[in-house]
C-alpha cells in the first residue's frame, strides 16, 4: 500500500515498475515466495501446471504394479516382514475380507509403532 495523502500521480508509474520487474524476474527464476516457503520450508505445494518433463507421464510410469497392502487388524510379525521387505512410503490399509481401502499408512508412523511398542514386548 501507498499513501498519496492526494497526489497520486506517481501511482501508476510506481505501479507499472513493481509489475514489470516481478514479470521480468519471473522469466529468469522462480519468486522469492516460492523459493523460501515452497523449496527451503519443504511445504509441498502443487503447482496450477506441471513442470515439463512431467507432462509426458502417466500413473503408470511411476506406480508400483505389486501393491502390499495390510488388513485393518495385523499381526506385528506381518508389519515386520512388511517393512523389511519393501521400500514403500505408504501402505493402503483395507477392510477385512474386502477390497475397500480404510486408509493410508505411512512407513514411518509404522516403524514409530514398532519403536514404541518394542519395550513391551512387541
Amino acid at each position: 500500500l501507498m499513501e498519496t495523502m492526494g497526489e497520486a500521480e506517481f501511482g501508476l508509474p510506481i505501479f507499472l515498475a513493481v509489475m514489470v520487474a516481478k514479470l521480468t524476474g519471473d522469466v529468469f527464476n522462480r519468486g522469492i515466495y516460492d523459493l523460501h516457503i515452497i523449496e527451503l520450508k519443504h511445504v509441498p505445494f502443487l503447482e496450477t501446471l506441471p513442470e515439463g518433463e512431467m507432462i509426458e507421464l502417466q500413473v503408470r510410469d511411476v506406480m508400483q504394479r505389486k501393491v502390499v497392502t495390510l488388513d485393518l487388524v495385523v499381526k506385528v510379525s506381518r508389519l515386520v516382514q512388511v517393512l523389511s521387505e519393501t521400500n514403500h512410503h505408504a501402505f493402503p490399509v483395507l477392510y477385512p475380507g474386502t477390497r475397500r481401502m480404510a486408509g493410508l499408512l505411512s512407513q514411518q508412523i509404522l516403524r514409530r509403532l514398532l519403536e514404541l511398542g518394542e519395550p513391551h514386548g512387541l
